[in-house]
């Protein structure tokens, strides 16, 4: 497998520390100062630096456009620099803000629930919301994204191909043991209501339900029973007139090279949503989530359970995410955090969505322009492993919607793989999903040949990144490749 690595350098994280302190004091002064939400397009590195260290609120940046919170004094300096930053609102700004599909669900969501509504180049609407709209867009919304803020703003650097030098067959071995009957356990054990006999599909896992406290248990477990260190990541989330403590899972297997601190990510949210069910109730109504997103936790769990059983040079951890369907609340929190922390995260395949499909054994995937080469690598590994999937390429910045989006934020190369990018419309190989965000997405739904082949893909993809260094079965050692070799001395 051909790999090209491409890096991308942060602003100083002590200009932008900086910038979030001072921000977050400015804004503690009261909601009477006014503020301006603005965007503006830098032109060069210098101009990222200077925007960077006027301590502009950053809430977006995509196709090379910066929206951020201002206020006038940063916007006359902005001026100065010579920068011409257009003013998409000014005043008393309060709420928070999301991004929305620009699609007509899209505008009739953000025109019943928004205070403002701001049209992108991008395909998507921004739209301002204040506590009330904020839930009521939680139950409309089939797609949607919360802008935290204070985003670090990155540049691109040069990119270095690179390649892996291994034996297939150490890969193909791990491949082989991906299991389609652990898979279906996995789903079912997570829409099932553990209370009552027999399976069912009467859990809910919304991110407010004290139901998905059980889950986060079980995926506890099952990582704990792999030997991996294991670790609760808990956030706040605040909604439905309150506040509520939820957890990501995060399971690490660490790398072997004392010299390497790459981290590789397999990740997905475990909650759920029923939201597009007539008449739901989040508090007695379930949510089974068998497809969004059982699906793609079950694939994480069970490549953990694979590649546990093996050495790599590179660090792997597998994270289940909670409150996505909120805004992507738990990968914000984690991401944000593994940025301050400084991990350098390599990689990351973000799996929402992968099980259903009646017509054929499909999964898109999207990546930026900066995880091109990532797509590319899992792609390839198609025809390299046998695997019988058609898959598809997406490179957009555009497509937000997803825990794979909050990585691409903090500058680490992340991708998502999905049954279908637009789930809810009917395409190319791929019938609408009906029963996505109700109480009929449930296991007896689903293709269990799909799941099957992208975790066989996603396990393929991160053990080449990461890079086998033994090999139980095979009793076989494999080295990394040292990229770039050294040159001889002369």
């Amino acid at each position: 497998m051909r790999v090209r690595h491409r890096k991308l350098r942060l602003i100083p994280i002590t200009v932008l520390m900086l910038a979030l302190a001072l921000t977050m004091a400015a804004l503690a002064q009261g909601p009477d100062i006014p503020t301006y939400l603005i965007q503006v397009v830098p032109a060069s590195v210098t101009q990222r630096v200077q925007i960077a260290s006027l301590r502009l609120n950053v809430l977006l940046e995509g196709e090379g456009v910066v929206t951020a919170i201002a206020t006038g004094e940063q916007l006359d300096h902005l001026r100065i620099l010579g920068m011409d930053p257009r003013v998409l609102d000014y005043g008393n700004l309060q709420g928070c803000y999301y991004l929305l599909p620009a699609d007509d669900s899209g505008a009739e969501v953000a025109r019943e629930c928004a205070l403002a509504i701001y049209p992108q180049d991008t395909g998507h609407l921004l739209a301002r919301v204040g506590p009330q709209g904020e839930e009521l867009l939680w139950q409309r919304a089939t797609s949607l994204k919360r802008l935290f803020g204070a985003l670090p703003l990155l540049s691109e650097a040069d990119s270095a191909p690179g390649s892996v030098c291994l034996s297939h067959e150490v890969v193909q071995e791990m491949v082989n043991k991906v299991s389609q009957s652990d898979l279906s356990e996995h789903v079912r054990s997570l829409q099932d209501d553990d209370s009552e006999p027999g399976w069912d599909a009467l859990r809910s896992r919304y991110s407010f339900s004290s139901e998905l406290d059980i889950e986060k248990q079980y995926i506890h477990q099952h990582f704990s029973g792999l030997g991996l260190q294991v670790e609760y990541d808990p956030f706040t989330l605040y909604g439905h007139g309150g506040s509520v403590e939820i957890f990501n899972v995060v399971a690490t297997l660490p790398g072997t090279d004392a010299f390497s601190d790459q981290v590789y990510v397999i990740c997905a949210h475990y909650d759920s949503t029923a939201s597009r069910t007539p008449d739901w109730d989040w508090e007695t109504d379930p949510a089974p989530g068998a497809d969004d997103n059982a699906t793609g936790t079950a694939a994480v769990m069970e490549a953990a359970r694979v590649l546990s059983q093996y050495e790599f040079a590179h660090t792997i951890r597998f994270i289940a995410f909670a409150g996505e369907e909120q805004g992507l609340w738990g990968s914000q929190h984690y991401a944000e955090a593994a940025w301050q922390a400084g991990d350098d995260i390599a990689g990351v395949i973000n799996l929402d969505m992968v099980g259903y499909n009646t017509v054929c054994d499909k999964v898109d995937f999207l990546g930026n322009p900066a995880s091109d080469w990532l797509v590319d690598a899992i792609r390839e590994n198609v025809d390299q492993y046998g695997i019988e999937v058609i898959t598809e390429k997406i490179i957009s910045a555009s497509f937000t919607y997803s825990d794979h989006s909050s990585f691409l934020d903090y500058g680490y190369p992340a991708i998502l793989g999905i049954e279908d990018y637009q789930p809810w419309f009917n395409s190319y190989c791929y019938d609408a999903n009906h029963n996505y965000h109700t109480v009929t997405d449930t296991y007896s739904t689903l293709n269990m040949d799909l799941l099957e082949k992208t975790t066989e893909l996603t396990v393929a993809t991160i053990a080449e990144l990461a890079h086998p260094v033994t090999v139980g079965a095979t009793n076989t050692l494999f080295l990394p490749l040292i990229w770039p070799l050294a040159e001889p001395l002369s």
